[in-house]
This record gives structure tokens, C-alpha cells and sequence, in this order.
């Protein structure tokens, strides 16, 4: 087994900073295309709007976490749930309110 030694780990540090920094620069984008299609899905109820917002939030979820963005993570997590319980029944307004405030929550982090 080969261990780096202190230019190659200051080296990937470096790397792997640049990566997280370019992620976060992405992350306003990230959420405008999530509100965008909120709104979308809200005037539609459509599966295909859902469904791309079902996605998406997973993605998120999972990204914002492995780069160290735990909270907007946690926030997406919560919204994809919403979202699915959303999807698997005819959304009353009350389930309508709750997705649309999970997805408020994730829009403003800031």
C-alpha cells in the first residue's frame, strides 16, 4: 500500500477544495431550477414535473452532502420525501402545503 506523502495530500486538498468551491458557486442555480419547477408542477400537477422534482431533490441530496453542504442536504432529503408522499396519492391541499414549504426551506438556504 502506497500512502501519500505531503505534496500529494496538500496536492489533493487542494483538488478537492476547488471541487467543493465550485459546488457551492453552483448551488443558487441549483435551487432557482428547483423552485422553477415547483411552480411548474403547482400549475400543472403533472407527472413528468414530479417527477423531474422527485429527482432532482435526490440528486441535491446526495451531492450537497458528499461536498460538505450537510444542511441543504438534510433540506433536499426532507423535500424528496415530501415529494414522494406528494406523488404516491391525489395531493390534498394540506400535502400540497407541506412539499411546497419543504421546498420554500431548501430555496432559501442561503
Amino acid at each position: 500500500m502506497t500512502l501519500l506523502n505531503d505534496a500529494q495530500k496538500a496536492d489533493l486538498k487542494s483538488k478537492l477544495k476547488k471541487l467543493q468551491d465550485d459546488y457551492a458557486k453552483s448551488i443558487p442555480e441549483k435551487l432557482a431550477e428547483i423552485s422553477t419547477h415547483w411552480e411548474q408542477y403547482v400549475t400543472r400537477q403533472d407527472d413528468e414535473s414530479i417527477h423531474h422534482l422527485i429527482n432532482f431533490t435526490h440528486k441535491l441530496a446526495g451531492t450537497a452532502k458528499t461536498y460538505g453542504f450537510a444542511e441543504i442536504g438534510t433540506l433536499a432529503s426532507n423535500a424528496e420525501d415530501e415529494l414522494i408522499a406528494l406523488h404516491e396519492q391525489a395531493p390534498s391541499d394540506q400535502e400540497i402545503s407541506a412539499s411546497s414549504q419543504a421546498i420554500e426551506k431548501l430555496a432559501k438556504y442561503r
